[in-house]
């Protein structure tokens, strides 16, 4: 039998050697390159869990959530809102209060020892004429998401009656919803009524395919693939530091871009923030919806333009912000709902500073956030507004 002699078969013999040295030749740097890289992140972010709200509000500015008698008052989304919740239930007050609000109404700056904010002592100004009050407040918070949380509270508190809904123009720029309050789209109700309105509509199109609701993708629910990547991760979170670093490094990925920009460009806490268009008509749409869905419902709303540092000129183009507040006025009125313009309320030494918006620069002025004497400043006009506007109008109180 004649064998056939095949030339590749010595040739591919000889070559695998020299192609497989050349390949980790060049795989030397690379493989080297990442261990460092990992080596980096595991010493920068490994066991590192930092809060990158409190950052933004700086060193001299610091968050409270108040309780009373075991149970949240002051909440700050859906994660905790079952704490909020709880607390109304004991306490079974026949009336009840919620207070929406950005970090302003959470954040004290310069903060001593047995200082409060602002919630809590509404909070005792209410109960003592028999109405509960609960605030949810969160950084940077929009209309749009006051909206989603507003419609998912309505549902579940006891005999609400009134809305407490700051307007925080530097707010209006802000566009979109938090995976902590879009969690609320996985109630069937809450997108039923979201879907009556066009903004809630929008906001749906816009923001549900993103929400979390453990699981990724609703086709793969209880199949091979879900649960062998719920496996596969708890395990990463389990063994690895830097698989469960994930959130830190992203964090301070975007915190380090976010300061880049504003260096790049010259933003500081002074630089005149304009209006978008865009932003600014979706949350005025929610804020009208907001007021129907109030209405429809028999709760009254307190709206009122927050306290901004005056003793500088403020980061608003003027033309603006003065157009701004004459809309909200017109809409109180059109809308006969009670407003509060509470602008200058706090002088200007109760103000301080937040944390430099670019890379390695010093404090800044604070615009948002004031001392625990603004705080006492901001509940009392709110309750007295609530006494003269709400109380004359509606019988909400005890005798």
């Amino acid at each position: 039998m004649i064998k056939k002699y095949n030339s590749n078969m010595k040739r591919g013999c000889a070559l695998v050697p020299i192609i497989s040295w050349k390949a980790i030749h060049l795989a030397i740097p690379v493989i080297i390159g990442v261990m460092i890289v990992i080596s980096g992140l595991l010493f920068s972010f490994s066991g590192e869990k930092t809060n990158f709200d409190e950052i933004a509000l700086g060193k001299e500015t610091q968050s409270l959530f108040s309780s009373y008698k075991d149970f949240l008052i002051h909440c700050n989304h859906l994660e905790d809102a079952y704490m909020c919740l709880e607390g109304v239930q004991q306490r079974n007050l026949s009336k009840s209060a919620l207070w929406l609000g950005n970090s302003q109404v959470h954040a004290v700056n310069k903060l001593q020892a047995g200082q409060e904010n602002a919630p809590p002592i509404l909070f005792r100004f209410l109960q003592k004429t028999g109405i509960d009050l609960i605030t949810f407040s969160q950084p940077n918070a929009n209309l749009q998401e006051h909206y989603v949380l507003f419609e998912y509270l309505k549902k579940r508190l006891l005999n609400l009656q009134l809305l407490i809904l700051p307007v925080v123009f530097d707010d209006l720029r802000e566009d979109g919803i938090r995976l902590e309050i879009a969690q609320a789209f996985i109630d069937v109700n809450i997108k039923t009524t979201l879907e009556q309105t066009e903004i809630g509509h929008k906001i749906l199109v816009t923001h549900s395919e993103n929400v979390n609701i453990g699981e990724d993708m609703p086709a793969l629910k209880d199949t091979f693939q879900e649960r062998s990547e719920k496996i596969l991760n708890n395990w990463l979170n389990n063994h690895s530091s830097l698989w469960a670093s994930r959130p830190e490094i992203r964090g301070n990925l975007l915190l380090s871009l976010y300061l880049l920009r504003n260096t790049v460009f010259g933003i500081k806490a002074t630089s005149k923030r304009r209006m978008i268009r865009s932003r600014y008509s979706n949350n005025m749409a929610a804020l009208l919806a907001i007021i129907d869905s109030a209405k429809v419902s028999n709760i009254e709303i307190l709206l009122y333009i927050v306290p901004i540092r005056n003793d500088v000129e403020i980061p608003y183009v003027l033309k603006e912000y003065n157009t701004f507040k004459e809309e909200i006025k017109q809409l109180s009125i059109d809308e006969n709902i009670a407003f509060i313009n509470l602008e200058t309320l706090v002088a200007s030494k109760f103000w301080g500073l937040k944390a430099s918006t670019i890379v390695g620069g010093t404090p800044e002025l604070d615009f948002m956030h004031f001392q625990a004497l603004g705080h006492e400043l901001l509940a009392d006009a709110l309750f007295k507004a609530i006494r003269k506007y709400i109380f004359s109008k509606h019988d909400i109180s005890k005798p």
